[in-house]
């Protein structure tokens, strides 16, 4: 059939080519799944990034939705209305984004459940309102109420009222039912008494009604208010659910994606490996049907083959012919070929290298990623402190106020007025020092930021401003005072670091004991490559135990001592806002302390040491 060489040479080309095509339609087949597949991915990408966007506005959305009620930030109710916008915004983005999948009608009950739940909020804000405007009629309409009811000057009415008056407190504070039904059955002992008595007149009588109508109001908006809250808190957690159940299948479709796509490679694999067969065996046929005058360069391509095979990628078809002999052809077209594969393995080992470098960054963003989470658990547990602290000796006062409350009304029920001027004068000391207490928080809330640009500060000129708030216990304790380091310089906030000064002074100040010749050191030394800044004194000194206590909240190491026991922590917040770190020397009971601080430095100047007098 196939006479000569050239036909059964041209006929077995014929059947690679074939085979070629057919590869070469496979591999455009296969390509262009994985080209749309990608694309898919990359969609889904997109949307499950949109629902974590989504879901971490909306927890953002619940914490300024709870600061609105309990009022802890003025301008809440704007950051709540910036996030609703942020929400609907990024809805609108994730819906679009979605077309296609199934996430549009999920996106859709989510977009219902926020309009409800803004609808709620809405009705709950109100009604919060409504309730205050409520509490302020209730007061006002007992007060009328009592106000009436002294006026009849009869002594029996007396003890009803004021447990009239401690049911009311009651049901202010908690809202319950049973609170409000015996305020209720109060309301109407009292009018039956009158009633008894003969001293129920229309003016007394309205008195009563105008204040059970105004109670019942008020207890219906309170049942309104939590039946809305029921509903709002069910749709907060039906949003939640419901977002993260898109977001949980949004990524189980991705992963399908990707097991599709490994899918699509792997039979792309399989048919490379069979279209390299079929070219492997065709080439045998064809080195057994040509004559001997190709077997030359045939042999030239095989042992270029199986240089490749064992490594040396350089070695290239040499035989030297005539350029039109097919053979020939095929050697400088394998020749090409290694050349291109040579330079497909370089870009290949230059995308694994990139390869390598994305998973060390993405090893790194974990690491960093860690660092943050144990960060956040260092600030929670310090946040609990704080709050146990503040609580706690917040409580005291309280405590002391409640208790002498109830003197207050023994004494003036039996009209003792020289103790209850005694339980008045406690009530006001007990209230004096919750608003120390409270001050000296706020002020430890406010330095979270510097309230003023830093600037270049000589140290000396702080010292000075810092002596002369103190010069009036520094005097009175006849205390010497040395600067040293006059001509270094501090950058930072000065308001900020005089108080920083002030705080120690004070401190040391009250610390000093019974020490004969008080002394005060300030100045700073070079540490290596920062500068320490201190404070020194002569005074009770410190034990090792206290070195980090006292600088904690309310911490104070006699109870005696005058004061909130919030200096320190003052202190050590500023010095952590402005980067530095600050910590006490002692070497013990009866030796005095240094208390040590760094700022970043910026300038700084040789040390010489002054004795200034106190600014009186």
């Amino acid at each position: 059939m196939f006479r000569t060489i050239n036909q059964k040479f041209y006929t077995i080309a014929g059947v690679l080519v074939v085979l070629f095509c057919l590869s070469y339609v496979q591999v455009a087949y296969f390509i262009n799944q994985q080209t749309r597949m990608a694309a898919q991915g990359e969609q889904i990408i997109g949307v499950e990034r949109d629902i974590r966007n989504l879901l971490n506005l909306f927890f953002r959305l619940r914490y300024w939705g709870r600061a609105v009620f309990t009022q802890d930030f003025p301008d809440a109710e704007r950051h709540f209305g910036q996030i609703m916008v942020q929400m609907k915004s990024q809805l609108s983005t994730a819906r679009t984004r979605s077309k296609g999948t199934f996430i549009p009608r999920e996106l859709e009950r989510v977009a219902q459940l926020l309009a409800t739940y803004e609808q709620d909020f809405n009705q709950l804000i109100q009604l919060n309102t409504d309730h205050r405007l409520q509490r302020t009629r209730l007061d006002s309409s007992y007060q009328s109420l009592s106000s009436s009811i002294l006026a009849v000057g009869s002594l029996n009415f007396l003890k009803p009222l004021l447990v009239a008056a401690h049911f009311q407190m009651g049901y202010v504070s908690n809202h319950q039912q049973t609170e409000y039904q015996a305020l209720q059955v109060v309301i109407d002992s009292l009018k039956s008494k009158f009633a008894q008595a003969n001293l129920l007149d229309e003016r007394l009588d309205g008195y009563m009604d105008s204040y059970r109508r105004v109670l019942e109001e008020d207890f219906s908006i309170n049942q309104r208010f939590k039946t809305i809250a029921q509903q709002f808190n069910t749709t907060s957690v039906a949003l939640t659910e419901l977002i993260n159940a898109i977001s949980g299948q949004a990524e189980t479709l991705l992963n399908e994606e990707f097991m599709a796509a490994q899918t699509i490679r792997e039979r792309l694999k399989f048919s490379f490996l069979m279209s390299s067969t079929l070219s492997a065996l065709a080439l045998l046929l064809i080195l057994m049907i040509v004559a001997r005058k190709i077997v030359r360069p045939v042999r030239s391509v095989a042992r270029v083959i199986r240089d490749i095979r064992t490594g040396k990628t350089a070695s290239r078809f040499d035989f030297t012919g005539t350029p039109k002999d097919e053979i020939v052809q095929l050697g400088l077209t394998f020749n090409d070929m290694l050349d291109m594969l040579e330079q497909k393995n370089s870009q290949l080992i230059t995308y694994q290298k990139e390869l390598e470098a994305k998973v060390q960054e993405l090893a790194a963003r974990q690491q960093e990623r860690e660092h943050l989470i144990d960060a956040l658990e260092v600030k929670n547990a310090e946040l609990e402190r704080f709050t146990y602290t503040v609580s706690h000796d917040l409580k005291s006062p309280l405590v002391t106020i409640r208790g002498f409350l109830g003197f207050l009304e023994e004494d003036a029920a039996i009209g003792d007025l020289p103790r209850m001027k005694t339980d008045m004068a406690r009530i006001a000391e007990a209230t004096e020092k919750m608003q120390w207490l409270l001050n000296d928080l706020l002020e430890l809330s406010r330095i979270g930021r510097l309230m003023h640009p830093p600037e270049v500060i000589a140290l000396e000129e702080i010292v000075r401003e810092a002596l002369e708030t103190v010069s009036g216990h520094l005097n009175a304790k006849n205390v010497k005072i040395k600067i040293a380091a006059d001509r270094q310089l501090l950058y930072g906030d000065r308001q900020r670091l005089r108080e920083v000064f002030e705080n120690l002074l004070d401190n040391a100040l009250k610390y000093l004991g019974a020490q004969p010749v008080p002394e005060i050191l300030i100045g700073a030394r070079s540490a290596g490559d920062e500068m320490v800044y201190y404070v020194q004194d002569n005074g009770i000194g410190l034990a090792p135990p206290y070195r980090e206590k006292i600088f904690g909240l309310f911490e104070k190491l006699d109870p005696t001592v005058e004061g909130t026991g919030v200096g320190l922590a003052i202190v050590k917040r500023v010095i952590e806002v402005h980067g530095g770190r600050i910590w006490v020397e002692s070497k013990g009971i009866g030796h005095g302390s240094t208390f040590c601080f760094t700022l970043p430095a910026k300038l700084g100047s040789d040390a010489q040491q002054t004795v200034y007098p106190v600014v009186a």
